[in-house]
């Protein structure tokens, strides 16, 4: 544009200062939860509600579509969902749009603690540890925002993060 005239040179120098590649949301599936994340404790604080978070049905309904509108499209979404949602509640299925009903959800296999066998307690503590590790992995090991979703104090999960032997990364 700017050899054809249609732009101005000085601009496209001033503009051009960082080139940045960001890939389309649907070869991004990882940043989904994030971003939803994110785009949840924007709106609920405009719409004035609290709003816990995703359910794993609805989470996996966003990270299985393909978004032509990119993260606005994503954003759109949260949004509509959070207005829908009940106050103190999750996002869940029925708070989406009619696009998702159409989604084709893969089911990831799921270990079963009691294939696994041991006792009772070992099978228990086995899945907590996961459901544990799942969630700070889910928020980037922010131990406030997992405790507040496991439904723990802060202190309270130090607590299992030890017991377990968790570390980030």
């Amino acid at each position: 544009m700017v050899e054809r005239g249609e732009f101005r040179r000085d601009l496209y120098y001033r503009l051009k200062g960082f080139a940045l590649h960001i890939p389309p949301l649907r070869n991004r599936p990882e940043d989904i939860p994030v971003l939803t994340d994110f785009f949840i404790e924007k709106y609920a604080g405009v719409v004035g509600r609290r709003v816990i978070g995703v359910t794993r049905a609805a989470l996996a309904r966003l990270q299985a579509y393909r978004y032509p509108g990119n993260i606005r499209e994503l954003e759109t979404e949260i949004r509509r969902a959070v207005a829908l949602a009940a106050n103190g509640s999750y996002i869940s299925e029925r708070n989406l749009s009619e696009v998702f009903e159409r989604v084709v959800v893969r089911e990831e296999p799921q270990s079963d603690a009691a294939a696994e066998g041991g006792t009772l307690k070992d099978m228990v503590e086995r899945l907590e540890q996961r459901v544990v590790t799942a969630t700070l992995e889910r928020f980037r090991w922010n131990q406030s925002r997992a405790a507040d979703a496991l439904g723990l104090s802060r202190v309270g999960l130090a607590n299992k993060i030890r017991r377990y032997g968790l570390h980030d990364g």
